[in-house]
This record gives C-alpha cells, sequence and structure tokens, in this order.
C-alpha cells in the first residue's frame, strides 16, 4: 500500500494546507490528571489551590527588600469542538475534529500590552513541553511582576493533528488515520533529526499498517479576526492572543489561574468529492493524486488561538447578503483615452458604464451614512487618528454612537461596498462622506496564509493586503446581515449568487485583452439567455473568498477559475488604456493595461 502513503505525502505537500502533527519529542508529555481544579468556559480567573505542577515557588509575599511584588500565575489549556466564533470552513469544503492533537512548546509569557519589549515568562519547567492538547491540562505556572496583563504569547517547535481517513486502495474502502506534524522552528526531533521551519511528516495508518512519509510547507500563517496573530517572519513561531476573559490583573500574593481554550472543529477543512466509497466527514485517500481529497489549510496556524472562543467576538462577514452597490458615475474609454460609452455592437461594448445596475443611494444624518442598498449603516465621520489593524478593531468594538454600542470594523466584503470606482481621489462620494480622508482604511478581513489584513486605499481604489503593525485609517458599521445558506444555486454551466443576484458562467474563457474580453461576453448565448456581460470590478471583489486561497474563490460553485488576475469590465482609474483585474491568487485588485491578456469569466 506504499502507494497511497506517499500520495498523503503528496497532496499535503502540494496543497501548502496540511494538517499538523509531531512526533515524539524530548519533552515529556503533560499528564491532564496533574490539572488544578480550573474555572468553567464561562468563568473569570479565580484564585485556586495549588496545582501540583512542576517547578515555582509558593507566590512571594511583597516587603521593602524582596524587589518587585510578585503573584502567582498557571496556565492551562483546553480544547472544545465548538466556540462562540470559529475560523468559518471554506465554501464547498467539509472539515472534521482532530482526534489527536499535540505542541511542542518552548516558551509562554504573559504580555502588559501586544507589543511588550520585556514580557514576564512563565516557567515551562523542561526545555520544551510535548503538550498532548485534546486532553488539555496544565502548562504552565511562574511567579510574575505584580501588574495587568493583557496578551499571552505561546512559542510552539511544531504542532501536530491526526485525524480520520478512508483509503482506497484495490477495491477496498479502509478506515484509518493521518498524522500530519509540521515543524514551526528548527530543532532536534527526539530521534535526533534536525528539524527545520516547513518539515512535513505524515504518518498514515490503515489496517495495521503504517508508513511515514516527509515533505516540505511554507509556513504563512494568517492573523485571527479576534485579534490573535502568528508571526513566523524571524525563524521563530509565536502565537499571541488576547488574554482569555480579558485583561489578568496579579497583585502581589495572589495565585491566580489562567484556562486559554481554541477549538479543533475547524482546524482540517477539504473539498469533499464524490465516488464510490466515498465518506461524508472524512478525508478520503485514493491511489491516484486526481482521486483524492486535498487538505485546504494549514491547522498548525490556528493551534491555541484561543481569543477565537470569546463569547463577545463576532463572526467576520465573508461574503455579501445583498445587492451590489453600483458605482455612481458613468465613465469608459476607448481603449485609449477617456470616451463616451459605446453603443451595442462598437468596440469596447459591454464595460462597467454601459451598465447600471443597484444605483448609490444614501440616508444620512450628521454622524451615519445609511446605505439603502445593501442595509449596512456607517460612521460617516472617521476618526482624526490613525490606528493599527489591532487599534482599528479595539477602536470599533469600543464606539458608541447615534445611541448604539453595537459598531465594528468592517470586513473586506463590506468595506468595498461603498468603494465608488468611477471617482478618483476619492474613491468614495464626496457628498456622503463629506470632507473625509481618501485614504488606506482597515477592513477586519485577515489575508490567508500571511500575517497581513486587507484594507482599500480610498485615493486609487486599490485593494490589497497590508502589515498590520502600520497604521491606518477607521470607519465603522453596523447592522450588516449574514448570507442565508446555500448562498449559490448551481446548475451545469451557471451558478446563481442568491444574494446579489449576479448568475456567474461556471467555466473560464481563456487569456484575451480587454476588448476581446467584453466582446466574448457580449456575444455569449448560455442557458437560453444572450444579456451576459463582462463582470463588473465590485462584482470580482464580490466573489472573492476570504478563507481561501489560489484560488480565492469558492470552488463548488465555480471550480473552473484558476489562480490568476481576471479581468473586470470596469477601467483603471487614472490611465486611460488601462482596465481593473482581481487576482484569485490572494484577492488583489488593481489596474492593467487593456492590450494585456487575462483569463475571465461572463455574467448575467
Amino acid at each position: 500500500m506504499r502507494r497511497l502513503w506517499a500520495l498523503a505525502i503528496l497532496l499535503s505537500a502540494a496543497a501548502c494546507n496540511p494538517p499538523v502533527t509531531d512526533p515524539p519529542d524530548t519533552g515529556t508529555s503533560v499528564d491532564p490528571s496533574d490539572a488544578a481544579t480550573l474555572p468553567g468556559a464561562d468563568a473569570a480567573v479565580v484564585t485556586v489551590p495549588d496545582s501540583g505542577l512542576p517547578a515555582s515557588a509558593d507566590a512571594a509575599v511583597a516587603s521593602p527588600d524582596a524587589g518587585p511584588a510578585t503573584g502567582h500565575v498557571r496556565l492551562s489549556v483546553a480544547t472544545v469542538e465548538h466556540c462562540p466564533v470559529e475560523s468559518p470552513i471554506p465554501p464547498g469544503m467539509s472539515a472534521t475534529t482532530a482526534t489527536g492533537a499535540r505542541a511542542g512548546i518552548v516558551a509562554i509569557e504573559l504580555l502588559r500590552k501586544r507589543d511588550d519589549l520585556a514580557p514576564a515568562a512563565l516557567p515551562l519547567g523542561q526545555p520544551r513541553l510535548d503538550v498532548d492538547l485534546v486532553a488539555g491540562g496544565p502548562l504552565a505556572q511562574g511567579d510574575v511582576p505584580a501588574g495587568t496583563y493583557t496578551h499571552l504569547r505561546y512559542e510552539l517547535a511544531w504542532g501536530s493533528l491526526t485525524v480520520p481517513i478512508v483509503a482506497h486502495q484495490a477495491g477496498m474502502n479502509l478506515a484509518g488515520t493521518a498524522e500530519f506534524d509540521v515543524a514551526t522552528e528548527s530543532h532536534v526531533a527526539a530521534d535526533g533529526r534536525n528539524r527545520v521551519p516547513g518539515e512535513l511528516v505524515v504518518r498514515v495508518q490503515v489496517a495495521g499498517t503504517s508508513n511515514t512519509q516527509f515533505a516540505s510547507v511554507q509556513l504563512d500563517c494568517p492573523l485571527s479576526s479576534a485579534g490573535g496573530v502568528v508571526d513566523t517572519g524571524t525563524g521563530k513561531h509565536f502565537v499571541t492572543v488576547p488574554m482569555p476573559k480579558g485583561p489578568l490583573t496579579v497583585a502581589a500574593g495572589a495565585s491566580l489561574d489562567v484556562l486559554a481554550q481554541f477549538p479543533l472543529a475547524s482546524t482540517v477543512a477539504w473539498i469533499e468529492l464524490t465516488g464510490t466509497g466515498f465518506a461524508a466527514g472524512k478525508l478520503d485517500l485514493a491511489s491516484t493524486a486526481s482521486g483524492s481529497e486535498k487538505p485546504a489549510r494549514l491547522p498548525v496556524c490556528e493551534l491555541l488561538l484561543s481569543d477565537r472562543c470569546e463569547a463577545g467576538a463576532k463572526p467576520l462577514r465573508t461574503s455579501p447578503a445583498w445587492p451590489i452597490p453600483d458605482s455612481a458615475t458613468t465613465a469608459c474609454t476607448d481603449g485609449k483615452v477617456a470616451a463616451a460609452c459605446p453603443q451595442p455592437g462598437a468596440p469596447f461594448y459591454g464595460q462597467d458604464g454601459n451598465t447600471t445596475l443597484n444605483p448609490p443611494h444614501y440616508t444620512t444624518t450628521a454622524d451615519t451614512v445609511r446605505d439603502e442598498v445593501t442595509g449596512l449603516l456607517w460612521q460617516r465621520h472617521s476618526p482624526p487618528d490613525s490606528y493599527d489593524w489591532w487599534g482599528s478593531l479595539a477602536y470599533c468594538e469600543g464606539l458608541v454612537l447615534a445611541g448604539r454600542d453595537d459598531w465594528s470594523l468592517p470586513s473586506r466584503v463590506e468595506l468595498t461596498t461603498i468603494l465608488d470606482v468611477g471617482r478618483f481621489n476619492p474613491t468614495f462620494d464626496p457628498a456622503v462622506f463629506a470632507d473625509e480622508p481618501a485614504d488606506f482604511y482597515w477592513s477586519a478581513s485577515p489575508a490567508m496564509f500571511s500575517s497581513l489584513a486587507f484594507g482599500v486605499r480610498f485615493d486609487q481604489g486599490f485593494v490589497y493586503d497590508h502589515d498590520p503593525k502600520v497604521s491606518g485609517r477607521v470607519r465603522c458599521v453596523a447592522d450588516g446581515k449574514y448570507p442565508a445558506a446555500p448562498r449559490w444555486d448551481i446548475q451545469a454551466d451557471t451558478a446563481l449568487d442568491r444574494p446579489t443576484g449576479i448568475t456567474w458562467q461556471r467555466i473560464t474563457h481563456p487569456a484575451a485583452t480587454w476588448q476581446e474580453a467584453l466582446a466574448t461576453c457580449d456575444a455569449l448565448d448560455l442557458g437560453g439567455a444572450s444579456d451576459w456581460r463582462l463582470p463588473t470590478l465590485k462584482e470580482l471583489l464580490a466573489v472573492v473568498e476570504d478563507t481561501a486561497l489560489s484560488p480565492c474563490i469558492d470552488v463548488a460553485a465555480l471550480p473552473d477559475t484558476p489562480a490568476q488576475w481576471l479581468w473586470a469590465s470596469t477601467p483603471g482609474l487614472g490611465p486611460t488604456d488601462y482596465a481593473q483585474t482581481v487576482s484569485f491568487t490572494d484577492g488583489y485588485c488593481t489596474p492593467a493595461a487593456v492590450t494585456e491578456r487575462f483569463v475571465y469569466k461572463c455574467v448575467r
């Protein structure tokens, strides 16, 4: 059965999104029977008796010559199958709860702020802990200076997950398990091997037979939408999350227990295939790559992101629940200079200015703007200060405006609804958002497989991801709806996006110039309809899928979409011989010369 085992490696390495697990490490396992009595999932941090963990002495009592006053902190971990907020499963995919999860933890620290340069370490009692994350239990304890701590930071050497599989070999369907182990830092494994970041070990067990293979993956981890961050840019692998249940205040002489919970249910996702013996909810591996289901994300990135389990967090809106508002103006180009919009049958007919759908319609007050097309309520005047990404999230979370406190930082799909791509500097309606800076504004949407977050430049209309540590502007939103399921009405050749009312051609046309793409869609006769056209920039942005990568689209609805740039019908802003494109590798949008050749889809 070696063909099957080799395939498991091939799938995981090629997808760059494998589940994870690690070989026996040099550290010893944490025995959950040693755990102290811990507060429940909804309990606050409390004082508890001594846990019996190795190492630290009882908390010191402050005295004039005893140095800084200290308190004693114990940290334990627990996993849950479901959290109030979980990372969304990419559309068209299935997910399973891991049957085993482990992590090699190198260090744990308490931070007074997210970028604390002098954190307080919690001793592990050994150089590296091999922690059974499914069983949970105590991790570390120690004396720390009295004060208030806002964040936890873990350093990981490796992470692993074990998931159920169905192996298809020689006409047999055999249940088994696959353990996926990713090294996140350089370290020496228990067998003496030197492991490097990205080394993938896959161990498959079926019918009493086991096999181990090696490969490598790219360690690009997203931010947590609740504020956590995984940082792999320094050769180290840090997971930083807000302190569970809010900031932890350590008083002199206090003995406190902290329980961090994180979900496992959504960490292994794949595209479900159908066929004889293929099981729903199980990762099916066949003897050929084309016949197997491929893992779709890198679960090591989600280990210990406990902030996703906080009850106050809100799930991000990753797809529209409304029609797509049009842009207010009708500028067109003849491929060289700005020109009157062409008539049917003329060259360059079918561009954005030839079609008006859902004209913008706003109702304003002194403090708010209601978008009557989407139903979204916007903060009319952005604050004068700029914030990094986490500061932007916190600003909107704490905003009280117009008698309400349910504001949030808009997701990428929400923020792009007020983008007016018929204007330039600003690319929003200046009569509605009067005297507002045409600047970079943060969205709440992390970029997949990179520690960056999406935003919109409202001077030139660019949508791209940015370093979360830099400053950007903020405009908060309220009253957003979540789309009803299912989003798509899928037919053989077409897929109707129910919330937007746009029907998409499922196939992707070969690369062509912008003029050729416009003409092909205008001439298309499909499904008994002849009113097909090239999609606008905002329509293309609405089908970018924030939870997927390469291609970042719903692969069940639009399976033929390559991870490439696609033409939009919208002319570029600025140069009049450019038109807009959207990358379905990562969700960027940018203009390109109309003579370049890109693939495209048609809509109606």
